[in-house]
């Protein structure tokens, strides 16, 4: 981390590794340039991409090497991107931008797994603020993204839609008029249906991808928001947040088979995430593989077995936050599992701590040692998550003289960080690859003196050191689950800021009101 340090008067400014003395009676003010040390493994080439926002309404991208830990460029949208999706085969991005009623493709440099220097931006029409966009979670070829609009259109004026977008040419080639508040949309296993939940309709509208038409409607369980599918494809899981219940679809016959709540023994929350472990091809290492996860508004999280094709049953629960924390605020962010089904993580916002699940060590028909196991478990029993510690912490203490020669050591900044989002690579079975990802905001703190050193006012100011701290994910022999790497720090919008004159406007520091962006969201390769 490189410092420096602004002095505010024409007084000669000694800087040592433990001194700073200031003159004039003026106040300390500092000012931190982050350049955090890489120490990545080097294996393969896996990419994650960070959407970072601001509330100016400019949006970047940032691409992560996963094998190099390093960040490899950023790209800005121009506009704010409330959500984004790779394409089929992981080379593009596509964002979808609220405000200005379009999306965005963005291209990864296959050469530097950075972004190219082109982009497209696709035109929706007026009025559709988009808030989603599709991915195809089966694993095939596909062509088409579909990007859910929850405003009215000239199409659409009485509710929601969905647009339908060729990937190769990069054209909208239709509006497809779906619920009045439409959240989601779904591309099923053979790409000839799309289903799209409506938040308070309580339904599934069935979209006909050749005809771009609504074919049927499935009503399900209340305030369906979440959406997942088995391993083979053929049913899909509807997660709904008022209920919190489970509808189970057959997608081929268009109609719900069952019907389960994802409360138990452990917590009566509300459900807020729904995962799948991902189709692998090493099936006797991945005992997780075709479960389905739940996690609810505690942190309780679920692990639900999904391997007799339309039933669901519970296998076992676990608790991620403790009763302190949820107390004071914490809640979950999401939930992301790994690739083989060695983990599972779930951010803690508010904290600058995620949570590593080890599936080894989850229990069958029983609830798993957690966080709060002891003393309602005997305290020997060894939990299976772990709390991971990451972001950028600062504590810079300083020594001043005061007018009369005598030194004081005093805490000039703190800076803690707060986890926004967390996700995982793609690595498979290559522990090299196994890292996981926790998008970080920050809220750094200034303390002001005056000449003889004596406390003044403190300052805080946010998001000047956000970034994507990444840690190994595979626990194995010599690589325990919470090792930490690096934290790759977030584009910075000082260079389009004012920094003011301090000789004309007395504004010092300005760049303070130019934080770097604040990363949302996390895409995975997973």
């Amino acid at each position: 981390m490189k410092v420096m340090w602004k002095a505010v008067c024409a007084a000669v400014l000694l800087i040592t590794a433990t001194t700073i003395e200031i003159g004039c009676g003026e106040t300390y003010r500092p000012i931190a340039v982050p350049t955090p040390a890489t120490t990545g493994n080097p294996a393969g080439s896996e990419t994650e991409v960070v959407l970072n926002q601001r509330p100016d309404g400019s949006s970047s991208a940032t691409n992560i090497n996963v094998s190099g830990d390093t960040n490899e460029g950023n790209k800005s949208l121009g506009n704010v991107a409330s959500a984004a999706a790779f394409d089929y085969s992981r080379t593009n991005i596509f964002t979808a931008n609220t405000a200005s009623d379009s999306v965005t493709q963005l291209y990864l440099a296959t050469s530097t797994a950075g972004f190219a220097s082109n982009t497209n931006t696709i035109l929706l029409e007026a009025g559709s603020k988009p808030i989603g966009i599709s991915f195809q979670y089966f694993g095939t070829t596909y062509s088409t993204e579909y990007v859910v609009n929850s405003g009215k259109t000239s199409s659409c004026p009485n509710s929601g839609s969905i647009g339908a977008i060729t990937q190769a040419s990069a054209e909208l080639k239709a509006t497809i008029c779906v619920g009045a508040t439409p959240v989601v949309a779904w591309i099923y296993k053979d790409q000839t249906k799309v289903f799209v939940l409506d938040q308070t309709e309580n339904k599934v509208y069935v979209v006909n991808a050749s005809q771009s038409k609504v074919t049927n409607k499935i009503s399900v369980g209340s305030g369906p928001f979440k959406v997942t599918q088995s391993a083979d494809g053929n049913y899909v899981y509807i997660l709904n947040g008022n209920d919190g219940s489970i509808s189970i679809i057959d997608g081929q016959a268009e109609k719900v088979v069952g019907t389960i709540t994802t409360t138990n023994a452990l917590s009566s929350a509300l459900p807020v995430d729904l995962a799948q472990d991902v189709q692998y091809n090493e099936t006797t290492k991945n005992v997780q593989y075709n479960h389905i996860w739940v996690m609810q508004a505690d942190g309780t999280v679920s692990v639900l077995d999904a391997n007799n094709p339309g039933t669901l049953s519970w296998i076992t629960s676990l608790s991620t936050i403790t009763t302190a924390q949820y107390n004071a605020g914490v809640r979950p962010t999401n939930l992301a599992l790994m690739r083989d089904g060695t983990g599972a993580y779930v951010g803690l916002a508010g904290t600058d701590q995620i949570v590593g699940i080890d599936t080894s060590k989850l229990a069958t028909n029983a609830i798993t040692p957690g966080v709060n196991s002891c003393p309602t478990l005997p305290c020997s029993v060894v939990p299976a998550t772990t709390a991971v510690t990451v972001g950028v912490h600062r504590s810079v203490n300083a020594s001043y003289k005061d007018t009369g020669g005598t030194s004081h050591s005093v805490l000039v900044e703190t800076t803690t960080p707060k986890v926004t989002w967390v996700a995982v690579s793609r690595g498979g079975d290559t522990s090299y690859l196994s890292k996981a990802y926790a998008a970080t905001t920050t809220s750094t703190t200034y303390y002001y003196y005056d000449a003889n050193v004596h406390p003044t006012t403190n300052a805080t100011y946010p998001n000047l050191y956000n970034g994507t701290t990444v840690v190994t994910a595979a626990a194995s022999g010599t690589t325990p689950i919470n090792t930490y790497i690096t934290t790759i720090m977030t584009p910075s919008d000082v260079t389009y800021c004012d920094p003011g004159n301090p000789v004309v406007s007395g504004v010092y520091d300005g760049q303070k009101g130019c934080p770097s962006m604040v990363p949302v969201t996390v895409l995975g390769r997973n």
